[in-house]
């Protein structure tokens, strides 16, 4: 590391010094974190303090209700922000502070270091921040503003260039899933992602929209994470997780459906997602239902892991677009099987894949997600369902339809569920034409067979 002193200035304005342990607790963890990254790591009370030429000083005002009535915060903060050799980056220490320090100073880079509630949504007040259920959330807070100082400090040295295969738009979540969402985050970075939105989503619709499709252009991938919390249209203006939803969807229609562009959508819900809230259940109905929330988008169902092994997935496949000549023959595509299955019955599936390719049939597994480019390829899809709960099922089959804008009745392609279960299908439309393979315990080669024979 060539400039390896780092000097933080915090400037953070209080009533009175006994106030200051929130402060005092962030740096000394800050200064740890940097030190362990190889920084020589030195706090400065002012400037009057003797530094290093060589040195990087980070200049860190902490923005809230005091500091922001504080004129002589605000004339210190404008003249080090007209500085080009000082490192500024701004700390949000309350939820109500953010609007008004992004407003005041647009250029200044923002970590919220304030924390809400997973549970109720409510800010976390500062005297119950350091206990037990709270402390591990803000030491994150800590690590990720520490890894966010050393990327500044590295792009000091680095023109930083985008490369758009190597970033994604991680749009802005409920209360209850910001956990999720800053986890999901830090582990990108730390594969060296990029991720956006970069800035706080704030100001009119319009100044909102512009921002979001500039971003979302340089990205090949937007997750949108829905959680159990309702949040109310304020003002005319619908919460940031919808509109960045339906604008990442209007963006799909506009840009890449229909066209060479790469760029896929993840809409996910947690598998255990327990919903109270009428309106909230109404809201995910909708996203399920029309296609200015769907567009574009795999609706997953599953656990923060297996999401965070598909937005890999998404990220690291080479999917295009194919070509007449790039495709197989219409002899094999009437002859090819895409088998959708869960991790946990991938054994399954493998076995009714050997069984079928003894029959003479082309058969593709799906990995995480279904694969857009071997469906096109295929002409029956079979769902392997063992121990599931039918909303899987549903969960898939709905994912189906929308990868190719089919309807629920069309007849262009043969589907059927292999049933482990004793029961019957669904009799709502969404499983109106699906053949049903009943296994009972094991599967019957001729039972099988059959659904390949028998006309819609």
């Amino acid at each position: 590391m060539e400039d390896s002193n780092l000097y933080l200035f915090p400037d953070c304005p209080s009533i009175n010094t006994g106030e200051n342990f929130w402060i005092d607790y962030l740096i000394k963890y800050l200064s740890f974190g940097l030190s362990q990254k190889g920084y020589n790591v030195k706090v400065l009370k002012d400037f009057n303090d003797p530094f290093e030429e060589n040195g990087t000083v980070v200049y860190l005002p902490v923005f809230s209700e005091i500091s922001l009535s504080s004129e002589d915060f605000k004339e210190r903060l404008g003249k080090i922000t007209s500085s080009p050799s000082i490192l500024k980056y701004g700390i949000v220490k309350e939820e109500k502070s953010l609007g008004p320090a992004a407003k005041a100073y647009p250029e200044l880079k923002l970590s919220k270091l304030f924390l809400l509630d997973p549970d109720t949504g409510n800010e976390v007040l500062e005297k119950d921040i350091f206990k037990k259920e709270f402390l591990n959330f803000f030491l994150f807070k800590i690590y990720d503003l520490c890894a966010e100082l050393e990327r500044e400090c590295n792009s000091i040295a680095n023109t930083d260039t985008n490369d758009r295969s190597k970033s994604l738009y991680l749009a802005e979540v409920t209360r209850d899933l910001i956990p999720v969402r800053e986890e999901i985050r830090r582990e990108l970075l730390q594969l060296g992602y990029k991720v956006y939105p970069n800035s706080p989503i704030l100001g009119s619709s319009k100044e909102k929209e512009k921002m979001i499709n500039e971003q979302i252009k340089n990205c090949v991938l937007s997750v949108h994470l829905l959680g159990k919390i309702f949040e109310e249209t304020s003002e005319g203006n619908i919460p940031n997780y919808n509109f960045e939803n339906q604008i990442a969807a209007q963006y799909y229609i506009d840009k890449v459906e229909g066209k060479s562009l790469d760029f896929k959508r993840i809409i996910w819900i947690p598998d255990n997602l327990l919903i109270q809230n009428e309106n909230q259940k109404k809201f995910i109905s909708q996203v399920h239902k029309e296609k200015k929330h769907y567009a574009g988008a795999d609706i997953i169902k599953s656990t923060v892991e297996e999401l965070k092994d598909i937005i890999i997935e998404k990220l690291t496949s080479n999917d295009t677009v194919s070509s007449p000549d790039s495709t197989s023959g219409e002899d094999e595509g009437q002859k090819a099987v895409y088998i959708v299955n869960s991790e946990k019955n991938k054994d399954g599936a493998e076995s009714v894949k050997f069984m079928l390719e003894e029959f003479g049939y082309k058969v593709f597994l799906n990995r995480i997600t279904i694969d857009k480019e071997k469906i096109e390829r295929s002409s029956s899809i079979l769902f392997y369902y063992h121990n599931e709960k039918s909303s899987w099922l549903r969960s898939k089959m709905c994912e189906l339809y929308k990868l190719k804008s089919w309807e629920f009745t069309s007849t262009s392609f043969r589907r059927g569920v292999i049933n482990f279960e004793n029961e019957e299908l669904p009799s709502d439309e969404i499983f109106k034409n699906v053949y049903h393979v009943k296994a009972n315990g094991k599967i019957d080669k001729e039972v099988l067979i059959s659904f390949f024979n028998t006309a819609f």
